[in-house]
């Protein structure tokens, strides 16, 4: 695949992230789309938005109840991102998978990524758990503490509840998502390498028809109520989608798919429209029919976005502008640093405080969520450029 989107007035440099001859966040040896780092950089904000919801007085009432209830459909970033890297993981599997050493340069290049940063942060947390001293009563997180180091985060949490992993000051539920990425990224270069393109196929298909029937399985099989949600075999459908999405694009244009498949998209985004209208109304994440099958239509959503965003124009476009590719290129250590911080920041920067004496309490919302977010991204930088970034060098061997 090659870039579809090229601006000859920036300079190039491999120096920078957000370059097109930079940026070994989110590259292959294949290419680089950059529109694809501005959807990651939806994805972020959405969940930064949702987190980062203020309490107490300031979403009661009003215009801020309004906001609050808008911002709580944060939590489909999660979704986005899933459905984002089943559609990059399989495109980088099928292009490599002619090439000498398939599996060693996949999960080398995997490691340098995802790993320097995920365990330098384990091992603060660590040293925080024995030294400071108001983590001294976190029993919890000390009881279950490999389940963080083996990806195992999803499994506990889905037998114990979110309370498992979370203390007053210290909330690592955050980590469950990446143990579902980290369950993708094991199994499915193997399914790519031993299938053909039919069966590679069927097996997204399988996916995306079960995932739905273990969700609707899950309370009969007494299960926490969060089961469906953060079990990996119960979100394979999102992976699956963007796998599927992958798969046909290799073989046939954007164009193309979105021209026979386009409609399930356009359908999938009327249902979701419907339910932001029922969320608006009535506040939160629905059970019942949505917990089912709704994860599936925003997969389909999103997957439909993808599409129109590898075609070009409009969407491409707004992709590629610049903060949004931003956001996405350094996504990764914005999640795993907010999640850290989310506690303390929210202490922090209360919306009370950003009234500016007008005697509304909504009108803080705005400086309280610029607050929030620049705080973890800022860290994020940092953290890229000096440390991540030293890692991400040695994938010239891979």
């Amino acid at each position: 695949m090659t870039l579809l989107l090229h601006d000859p007035g920036r300079r190039e440099t491999k120096s920078d992230p957000l370059s097109l001859a930079g940026g070994d966040v989110n590259r292959s040896k294949i290419g680089h789309i950059p529109a694809l780092d501005g959807i990651r950089g939806v994805a972020i904000l959405l969940v930064l938005i949702c987190h980062f919801i203020p309490g107490g007085e300031a979403t009661k009432h009003g215009i801020g109840q309004i906001l609050a209830r808008i911002a709580i459909l944060g939590w489909s970033g999660v979704d986005l991102f899933f459905v984002l890297s089943g559609f990059l993981i399989t495109g980088i599997l099928l292009r490599s998978k002619p090439l000498p050493r398939y599996f060693v340069n996949f999960y080398g290049r995997r490691v340098l990524r995802i790993f320097p940063l995920y365990y330098f942060v384990l091992a603060v947390v660590a040293i925080g758990l024995f030294t400071i001293p108001s983590w001294s009563s976190y029993d919890k997180l000390r009881t279950h503490w490999a389940s963080y180091w083996f990806y195992a985060t999803n499994f506990i949490c889905a037998r114990h509840g979110w309370a498992i992993l979370a203390e007053k000051k210290l909330d690592l539920t955050f980590l469950w998502s990446l143990a579902v990425e980290e369950h993708f990224y094991l199994f499915w270069p193997l399914m790519v390498w031993l299938f053909s393109e039919r069966s590679l196929t069927r097996a997204c298909v399988a996916m995306i028809v079960i995932a739905p029937i273990l969700r609707w399985l899950s309370p009969y099989l007494g299960q926490q109520d969060i089961a469906p949600y953060a079990l990996t075999q119960c979100r394979m459908d999102s992976l699956a989608t963007g796998a599927l999405l992958a798969v046909m694009v290799h073989y046939k244009s954007p164009a193309e798919v979105l021209r026979r498949l386009g409609w399930i998209g356009l359908i999938s985004a009327i249902l979701w429209l419907a339910y932001v209208v029922q969320s608006v109304r009535f506040h939160g994440y629905a059970a019942g029919p949505f917990r089912v099958g709704g994860h599936s239509i925003l997969a389909f959503m999103f997957a439909a976005m993808i599409c129109l965003a590898l075609m070009g124009g409009w969407t491409a476009a707004l992709m590629t502008w610049r903060p949004l590719r931003f956001f996405g290129v350094y996504s990764y250590g914005i999640y795993i640093y907010h999640g850290l911080l989310q506690a303390y920041l929210l202490d922090w920067f209360i919306p009370r405080r950003f009234t500016f004496h007008t005697g509304h309490i909504w009108v803080g919302i705005l400086p309280h969520y610029f607050l929030c977010i620049a705080v973890p991204t800022l860290i994020a930088v940092v953290s890229y450029h000096l440390m991540e970034k030293q890692f991400l060098k040695l994938k010239r061997f891979f």
